[in-house]
C-alpha cells in the first residue's frame, strides 16, 4: 500500500513539473503552416524547480529514508525611513516616520547638509517559508544580496535581526526587533554605485519559520548604537531585490 501512495505522489509531483514548464510541448512547437513539430530533448529544470528533484528521487525508492531539500525563497521588501532635524528622535523613530513597498531598499543613514536634516533607513524582508514542514531541520540559511551597493562613508555592518513585524509593516513597527543578531554584512562587502557587487549573508538556522512566514529587520551597527553621520555624508548601503535576491534554504524531512 505504501508502494502505490508513493507512486501516486510521484506521478502528481512530475504532473505538477509539467504543467511549471520542465517538459517542452510538442504541440506549442508546430508552425503556423502545421509543421510537425520535431523531436527535441526535454528542458532543463529552472532554478525554481530544483527542490522538487530530491523529493521525487527519494518517493520513488523508499519514503523511510530522511530527504535534504535545497530550496531558494523570494523577497517581499518594505522600507522603514525616519527623518528630521533632532538626530536621537530619528534614531528612536520619534519623528517623522514612514514604511511602505520597496524593491530595492536602502539600510543606513545619511545627513543632508543643505536641509540640515537627519535620515535613517531600516528594511524589512519578508520571506513566505511556508512550504517547510514543521517537523523539518534547518540545516542552513544563506541571503544573497544582489547589486549591493555602498554610498561612500565610514564602515558600517548591516545587522540582520528576527522580527514579529507583521506584513506590511507599520511605522511602529521601527524598534521592533530584538535579541542577537542572526547575520551580518559589512560594507566592505558591497560594490560602489557604479560598480555593484552581490553580497552573501550566512544566517543563523534558526531564524527559519518553518510552516510560516520567516521576517527580518535590517539596520545598522552605526544606526542602532546613535552615531550620527557628519554633515553631507552618508553611510548606507542599497540592494536590488527584483534582481536575484533570494533565501536559499537546506534542511532535512526526516521520514514520514
Amino acid at each position: 500500500m505504501r508502494r502505490i501512495i508513493q507512486a501516486v505522489v510521484v506521478a502528481a509531483t512530475l504532473l505538477a513539473a509539467l504543467s511549471a514548464g520542465w517538459l517542452v510541448s510538442l504541440a506549442s512547437v508546430a508552425g503556423a503552416q502545421g509543421e510537425a513539430a520535431p523531436a527535441g530533448p526535454t528542458a532543463t529544470p529552472g532554478p525554481a524547480y530544483w527542490y522538487y528533484l530530491p523529493l521525487v528521487a527519494n518517493l520513488a525508492r523508499d519514503s523511510s529514508q530522511p530527504i535534504t531539500v535545497t530550496r531558494p525563497f523570494r523577497p517581499n521588501a518594505w522600507q522603514a525611513e525616519s527623518a528630521g532635524l533632532d538626530y536621537a528622535a530619528v534614531v528612536q523613530g520619534t519623528a517623522w516616520l514612514v514604511t511602505y513597498d520597496q524593491g530595492v531598499p536602502a539600510v543606513g543613514q545619511s545627513a543632508t547638509a543643505g536641509d540640515r536634516m537627519y535620515r535613517g533607513n531600516k528594511t524589512f524582508l519578508f520571506f513566505d517559508t511556508s512550504a517547510i514542514p514543521a517537523h523539518a531541520t534547518v540545516l542552513s540559511a544563506t541571503l544573497t544580496a544582489a547589486n549591493c551597493r555602498k554610498v561612500a562613508g565610514v564602515p558600517f555592518t548591516v545587522e540582520f535581526y528576527p522580527t514579529d513585524a507583521p506584513l506590511p509593516p507599520a511605522p511602529a513597527d521601527w524598534l521592533n526587533y530584538g535579541g542577537p543578531a542572526v547575520g551580518a554584512l559589512p560594507s566592505a562587502q558591497c560594490g560602489v554605485w557604479n560598480a555593484p557587487l552581490t553580497a552573501t549573508v550566512t544566517l543563523d538556522p534558526g531564524s527559519i519559520v518553518r510552516g510560516g512566514l520567516t521576517a527580518y529587520a535590517l539596520t545598522t551597527d552605526r544606526l542602532a548604537a546613535g552615531f550620527a553621520p557628519d554633515w553631507g555624508t552618508a553611510d548606507k548601503l542599497i540592494f536590488d531585490c527584483y534582481a536575484d535576491d533570494a533565501l536559499v534554504v537546506r534542511y532535512v524531512v526526516p521520514p514520514q
